[in-house]
């Protein structure tokens, strides 16, 4: 049977795409066979989004392991009418088309671009992500924040998402200060979860779609929160062993 994760950005900047890059990295040693899906692509077809391309390209993904649901101009129409359950609906059936060719899908949650879209992204994530059923790793980004913005940040996600009832599978704090690490660790009342949750540290690296990149991104790239999404991802035996 597939498995699959489902990564919700819960602020602006998270730095998803980065967190969805260290996960594969991470899971193309365990699995045989990875996909990756986006609900909402950017382009006129799956195959013009920047991050499934530059999935498919560095980790040798085939056509079927790859793809997405609705055009981000179509959904826009589906959000203007109110019609959110017609992207849900395509999302499945996507989704399902992918996971027939994958051991593990990384579902790489939906991102509207427009500043003022927070509310409306985040009831489409928690849509989705229950009608697939999937776990959710929520994604904080703590760039430039202080203790108190990090922390607030953090537990207004798990507050949240708990009412909207997602799968919450873990919180990942990433792009924070290093030296705010443990401060974080101790004013974040991780105890009150079961969901495990883990901080990734500022880095100054970036990873640019193939378009802009003159080569592959590097393996030190790749894999700067490669360790800590790895110790939070396999903290469930929903995983490939």
């Amino acid at each position: 049977m597939t498995t699959g994760i489902y990564l919700s950005a819960m602020t602006q900047d998270s730095g998803k795409s980065l967190i969805a890059l260290g996960l594969a990295d991470s899971l193309v040693k365990r699995a045989d066979r990875v996909g990756f899906f986006r609900p909402i692509f950017k382009g006129e077809t799956a195959s013009d989004d920047p991050m499934i391309r530059l999935m498919k390209e560095h980790f040798n993904l085939s056509d079927e392991q790859v793809g997405g649901a609705v055009s981000l101009t179509e959904a826009l129409e589906f959000i203007a009418e109110g019609n959110t359950e017609e992207i849900s609906a395509r999302a499945v059936s996507a989704y399902e088309e992918i996971a027939a060719h994958s051991d593990v899908v990384i579902v790489d949650g939906i991102y509207l671009t427009a500043q003022n879209a927070l509310a409306v992204e985040f009831d489409l994530n928690a849509q989705v992500s229950r009608d697939l059923g999937l776990p959710v790793i929520a994604i904080v980004g703590a760039n430039e924040a202080s203790l108190e913005e990090a922390t607030n940040a953090v537990e207004v996600a798990r507050s949240e998402l708990k009412a909207a009832k997602v799968d919450l599978f873990s919180i990942i704090v990433n792009r924070a200060d290093p030296e705010l690490r443990e401060s974080i660790e101790k004013n974040v009342s991780w105890a009150s979860t079961s969901s495990p949750s883990t901080f990734c540290p500022k880095s100054q690296t970036w990873v640019s779609p193939p378009s802009q990149r003159s080569s592959p991104p590097s393996s030190s790239t790749v894999r700067t929160c490669r360790k800590k999404i790895l110790a939070v991802t396999l903290t469930r035996s929903r995983l490939p062993q």
